[in-house]
């Protein structure tokens, strides 16, 4: 079981941010052919890169919040980067804390040694559940929200 966000999820933003980039281009296109400001092939060329730079703020947020993911492998909880490199790993025995509802952070969890684990960005309707999956497994953590 992991929490993060995976390629599904990029996948729906940027179908959302490509939406928005239509959206932008044909208001901006409108309005610019009935108010004579966009005649020329390079105003509309301007206006599309205008309109797929709006649309691609979405998507890029949502790829540098998937950058950590947390998993539990065989009694051990993992944090990777982009969910290949392995960047920590720690018994789940040695997990104290589980906290919830973070703003940059919905998720962190503290160990016996003191040291954290966090994840980014994830799905906010998956966080409790990997949070109570997790004191299942660990019912030794404190889950604080």
């Amino acid at each position: 079981m992991y929490l993060g966000i995976s390629g599904y999820h990029i996948r729906r933003v940027s179908v959302v941010g490509a939406g928005l980039a239509a959206i932008v281009f044909a208001i901006g296109y409108v309005t610019g052919r009935s108010h004579g400001t966009v005649t020329t092939t390079a105003q509309v060329g301007l206006l599309v890169v205008w309109a797929a730079a709006i649309g691609a703020v979405l998507p890029a947020g949502i790829v540098v919040a998937s950058a950590l993911r947390l998993e539990i492998v065989e009694n051990q909880v993992q944090q990777t980067l982009f969910g290949r490199w392995v960047l920590a790993r720690r018994p789940l025995a040695d997990l104290v804390g589980i906290s919830l509802g973070g703003r940059a952070f919905p998720l962190v969890l503290t160990f016996r040694d003191g040291s954290r684990m966090r994840v980014l960005g994830a799905p906010l309707g998956e966080v409790r559940s990997f949070a109570y999956h997790m004191q299942a497994q660990a019912p030794q953590a404190q889950l604080s929200a």
